[in-house]
């Protein structure tokens, strides 16, 4: 270990510790906040529609926020972010150009290559394009709420759509019907 001269070595062991937290606290500030909004929501949601959460439960709540003029300006920036890296700006070219036949890839913008943008550039390089902090946006933010279900199934392996009609053929052992649906 090559210390400098006049440099203490409390110095350098308070100087790694800062980096080595910010380093952890940078990688992970994104899951705390999802930490957070989902705390809130298994406490308060079930309370508000006096249900019991359940992690195993088949039924899902998706809640969106979204906000246009907030995902249009991020969307511009994540163009110029791009470019720059498939440019090679910043070192290794990590966006290959992806063909789907002779056309290029619709959608740029997937969770994928987004990740793998945001795992490869240095936050440094993310104030320059005014990604940390945020600007400030006006207007509300629009709540979308979104309910699914896993399908039912009843006797069998098929999708029973009405609970009074029969959704399969179901013949008796002389050829008769069981009902008309069938």
């Amino acid at each position: 270990e090559v210390m400098k001269v006049g440099e203490r070595k409390a110095d350098k062991d308070s100087t790694n510790e800062k980096a080595r937290y910010e380093k952890t606290w940078e990688s992970h500030y994104f899951t705390y906040l999802k930490e957070i909004l989902h705390d809130i929501t298994t406490t308060r949601l079930p309370n508000y529609l006096n249900l019991a959460y359940d992690k195993e439960s088949c039924f899902t709540i998706r809640m969106e926020f979204l906000h246009s003029e907030a995902e249009e300006k991020d969307k511009e920036r994540l163009k110029e972010l791009f470019t720059q890296i498939t440019k090679g700006h910043f070192g290794e070219e990590i966006l290959s150009r992806k063909k789907v036949g002779k056309k290029k890839q619709k959608n740029p913008f997937s969770r994928q290559t987004i990740n793998m943008v945001l795992k490869r550039v240095q936050p440094s390089q993310l104030s320059e394009f005014k990604f940390l902090p945020p600007p400030p946006t006006h207007g509300g933010v629009e709540l979308r709420c979104l309910l699914s279900h896993l399908p039912v199934y009843v006797q069998g392996r098929y999708l029973k759509l009405i609970r009074g009609i029969s959704q399969t053929p179901w013949l008796l052992g002389n050829g008769e019907r069981k009902s008309e649906t069938s």
